[in-house]
């Protein structure tokens, strides 16, 4: 008989969204050894979409398949104060056939996505390659690779960066400066403008 179910959140920064968990939601735990905290959970549901849905969560580098967890409270604007009280900050709220939404990126001011249009210089993608392979990403703690694409002429990168601050964004992009000419787009998940726009359909 099943008597429960073990939630696993795969993070960027685990040590933020535990703190998140644990002192902002007030979550109880208990610890696994190493700082590794499990939580316990309100009265919890499940349910399944198809991985290939436009608002789907992407997939982790190891293949596991994306989650989306969603908070639950019978009075949002309380529930919004309470939370703002202890220096958390959220999205506008936008409202879905099946209720109000708003989000909140745990360790972050103001959870942010771009597009970034890379373009080579000298359409030579070699150099930039060759940093990455030395230096890595050379991004801060505040700007998060997301995912990226290539054309297949290797002459420009379509990359999406997660950031708690477009300061963060820029300074990762002045690491690159010398080798790549930027676009930057404003981008939302299509799950958010589907929520946002069908209230005027």
């Amino acid at each position: 008989m099943i008597s429960g179910a073990h939630f696993l959140h795969y993070s960027k920064d685990p040590e933020a969204d535990r703190a998140f968990l644990r002192d902002v939601l007030g979550f109880r735990s208990v610890e696994a050894g190493k700082g590794w905290l499990i939580f316990a959970l309100p009265p919890a549901e499940i349910a399944v979409h198809p991985s290939e849905a436009e608002w789907a969560p992407p997939n982790s580098v190891d293949g596991v398949t994306g989650v989306a967890l969603y908070l639950m409270c019978d009075d949002l604007a309380s529930t919004m104060g309470s939370l703002q009280a202890r220096n958390v900050s959220f999205s506008p709220i936008a409202e879905a056939h099946w209720g109000s939404v708003e989000s909140h990126s745990p360790g972050s001011e103001a959870h942010m996505l771009f597009m970034v249009i890379e373009k080579y210089r000298d359409g030579d993608p070699k150099p930039v390659y060759r940093r990455l392979k030395e230096k890595g990403r050379m991004a801060s703690p505040g700007a998060r690779y997301v995912s990226s694409w290539v054309t297949t002429d290797f002459e420009r990168c379509f990359q999406v960066m997660e950031c708690d601050e477009k300061k963060h964004l820029d300074e990762w992009m002045s690491n690159w400066s010398d080798l790549v000419e930027f676009e930057v787009i404003p981008i939302i998940t299509s799950e958010k403008a589907n929520a946002a726009i069908a209230p005027h359909l």
